[in-house]
């Protein structure tokens, strides 16, 4: 069972296959669970070849398992000719993309900028 803390997440615009799929986030993004069901979630829409945004700006933490889930996403759209954005990733997430050297593999929106 995931601790209080963990990750939590909610997809948005589904059901409109002309638009990005955007799967809002927050709490820890960890191995358990709930990153399996994302996972799950994101991959069977990226088979679909639906474009994705993940929103972290409320994510408060992420391990080597949520970094590499990501990493796995984005490369399966882009090989479908899909997008993977990051949407005003909080100032924890870029420290992690940052310090890994990963922030420029990934494109990333600002909302307000």
């Amino acid at each position: 069972m995931d601790e209080p803390w963990s990750l939590v997440f909610r997809m948005e615009g589904a059901e409109d296959r002309e638009k990005p799929v955007t799967f809002v986030c927050s709490g820890y993004m960890g191995r358990g669970e709930r990153l399996a069901q994302l996972q799950e979630q994101a991959n069977a829409l990226a088979e679909q070849g639906r474009d994705m945004v993940l929103d972290l700006a409320h994510v408060t933490g992420m391990d080597s398992k949520a970094l590499g889930a990501i990493l796995t996403l984005k490369d399966t759209l882009k090989k479908k000719g899909h997008s993977c954005v990051l949407r005003n990733p909080s100032v924890w997430v870029m420290k992690v993309l940052e310090a890994t050297r990963l922030a420029a593999f990934f494109e990333v929106e600002r909302s307000g900028s």
